[in-house]
């Protein structure tokens, strides 16, 4: 039997169900990292796992009515409005580990750098055009 509704819960809906799948997307790109970071450490030996957000400006992702362009500009979107939670939710999986948003490039060795913590000496060497942001877990 149905269930009678008022005007003002009407109205909420939708955002409800917005809030519903904010709420799981996020727990879901948690869930990945987690998943992923724990088989990086079980299979290859690594000390870190990383997750590659795309390194586009906002702007760049913009039409000029300020509409998002494809999907992967509002995934970006999504990860940046989102970042304080994600990483929330992974440093409290990750208790004693290193979780954080950081700014890397890769060398000319092929391994990566977190330009944040470089020594202000090297940065002018650094290309930093093709610098990237990534979601870290670090647990050396």
């Amino acid at each position: 039997m149905s269930k009678p509704i008022s005007r003002e819960s009407m109205q909420m809906l939708k955002a409800k169900k917005d809030e519903m799948i904010r709420v799981e997307t996020v727990k879901g790109i948690i869930n990945v990292i987690y998943t992923n970071a724990i088989q990086a450490a079980e299979t290859k030996g690594h000390t870190f796992y990383s997750l590659d957000i795309d390194p586009c400006h906002m702007k760049e992702y913009m039409n000029h009515s300020g509409q998002f362009k494809d999907r992967a500009s509002l995934e970006y979107k999504f990860y940046k409005d989102n970042m304080d939670e994600i990483l929330s939710g992974l440093q409290s999986l990750f208790p004693d580990c290193s979780v954080k948003l950081s700014n890397m490039c890769t060398g000319n060795d092929g391994k990566r750098y977190d330009i944040s913590t470089m020594d202000e000496k090297m940065l002018p060497f650094i290309n930093q055009k093709n610098a990237f942001e990534c979601i870290v877990v670090d647990w050396s």
